[in-house]
């Protein structure tokens, strides 16, 4: 992982930290309003140089902080990893970019209002984010996965007229719920004092988080059930549909990030990286969890994979 964010977080930040740099030279004969917005190639927005370079280097510093955050959490490994480093330094780069342009172009203007935009200073800026981002691609350095052949708990010993139960959860990690509730108020707040139409956007990020936020995971006789907050998600695999349960090294980046997943290969609840829950059904996809205590869980599963649903004992509920 280290040299993943070596080789790609680094060059990453040095890059955009000397476009930043860069463009604080621009800003002592800058005008004390920036023409930050504009409509063809006429300025119809303004802002202050500070505003225009601490908020770039704000958003920058949190893409980069981000990249590291999710890639020492399992999505430095397998080939996705080169595009993930090239999405982060693409978005770093336009970023910083566009702080540097926009100060170079106020450069001397007697006044704002004066400046204007054209296709080829877009052209410029997003070839040159595009290429750096390849370049990036280009050297970064996925760290070599390791992991753990699965394992195959055994089948528990249930007595005659007994059963077997496992009940867990699964959770989004902290920092991310904090996001999603962040950009979910902040959504909100904007819609309700400024723009209406974001309203909707901030009730939906909403409902996702809280769809996606907790998960109950439960194994029986009945095979294996998991469901959201809400209810919905639900992912239900009957016993007779289970070819057998293992507990193996599980890794976001197999399904492209974390969530509930839907593939050709299977199914996938992937809120964090780790030892996780993978089941194996008799159509040959697969189901993969990352929860708690997948052991047990996969031992309840086996001692009743392939069993018809008169054949295997009712939990209790």
């Amino acid at each position: 992982m280290t040299r993943f964010l070596l080789s790609a977080a680094l060059p990453t930040g040095l890059i955009s930290a000397a476009l930043l740099i860069c463009s604080l030279f621009s800003m002592k004969e800058a005008p004390d309003l920036l023409a930050v917005h504009f409509s063809g190639t006429a300025p119809n927005g303004y802002a202050t140089p500070w505003a225009l370079w601490l908020g770039c280097t704000a958003l920058t510093t949190t893409i980069l902080g981000l990249f590291c955050w999710f890639s020492a959490r399992g999505l430095a490994h397998g080939r996705m990893a080169r595009f993930r480093a090239a999405a982060a330094a693409f978005g770093c780069f336009l970023l910083a970019g566009t702080a540097f342009l926009l100060l170079r172009l106020n450069e001397r203007a007697p006044d704002a209002s004066q400046v204007s935009l054209h296709a080829s200073h877009v052209a410029t800026l997003c070839g040159g984010a595009l290429g750096g981002a390849c370049l990036i691609a280009t050297i970064a350095r996925p760290a070599p996965r390791t992991t753990a052949a699965p394992a195959v708990p055994g089948a528990l010993s249930i007595p005659t007229g007994g059963a077997a139960a496992w009940v867990g959860t699964a959770s989004l990690p902290l920092l991310l719920l904090l996001i999603l509730g962040t950009a979910a108020a902040a959504l909100l707040l904007c819609g309700a004092l400024w723009v209406p139409w974001l309203l909707p956007a901030g009730l939906l990020v909403f409902l996702l988080t809280l769809a996606t936020a907790s998960w109950q995971v439960r194994a029986d006789a009945q095979g294996l059930t998991a469901r959201s907050l809400l209810g919905w998600p639900r992912l239900r695999v009957a016993a007779r549909e289970i070819e057998h349960a293992e507990v193996a090294d599980l890794n976001p980046a197999d399904w492209g990030g974390w969530g509930w997943r839907v593939s050709p290969r299977g199914r996938a609840l992937m809120l964090r990286g780790g030892p996780g829950l993978r089941v194996l059904r008799t159509n040959g996809t697969v189901v993969e969890i990352s929860c708690l205590g997948a052991e047990y869980a996969a031992s309840v599963l086996n001692s009743y994979a392939g069993a018809t649903p008169n054949a295997a004992t009712r939990t209790p509920r």
